[in-house]
């Protein structure tokens, strides 16, 4: 006969392997990084002049994100569907752009685990971390050319 105590036992020994293969299954899903279920997140941090609020609009042929208001040295993050193209606009002081701030074409190869963007008022610099260190720069004028 089992006593109370071995029971408790049992059912201990169910909850932690269910908690392990919870755990399991989380970094099994994330091991990527910035992807999840085909998805790149994206970062925008506004690093523009003279404490510049940025104003940013960004979409994709099925999503339109809304308008959000970066305060300096904030950041703004979301979730890009990789098979789409995503296009952002910028506006601060009296200046507006346009930029296409995902295109798997230019941006899989350098950043497959998230878009991280440095926005400044000249130009946005798409920076490729390495154990959260920055290494590889590409930056673009306000046109989508690449100017580094």
């Amino acid at each position: 006969m089992y006593s109370n105590l071995d029971k408790m036992s049992g059912i201990y020994k169910v909850a932690l392997a269910l908690v392990f293969v919870l755990a399991l299954t989380s970094l099994v899903e994330f091991s990527d990084g910035g992807a999840v279920d085909n998805k790149v997140l994206v970062t925008i941090n506004n690093t523009l002049s003279d404490n510049k609020m940025l104003t940013v609009r960004c979409k994709d042929k099925h999503d339109d994100l809304g308008i959000r208001k970066i305060k300096p040295e904030d950041i703004y993050q979301f979730y890009a569907d990789e098979a789409f193209l995503w296009s952002c606009s910028f506006q601060f002081g009296n200046k507006f752009h346009q930029f296409d701030i995902y295109d798997k074409n230019r941006d899989a190869g350098f950043c497959p685990n998230g878009c991280y963007y440095e926005v400044e008022d000249n130009k946005l610099c798409q920076i490729k971390f390495y154990a959260y260190e920055p290494r590889d720069t590409h930056c673009f004028d306000w046109n989508g050319k690449r100017i580094d």
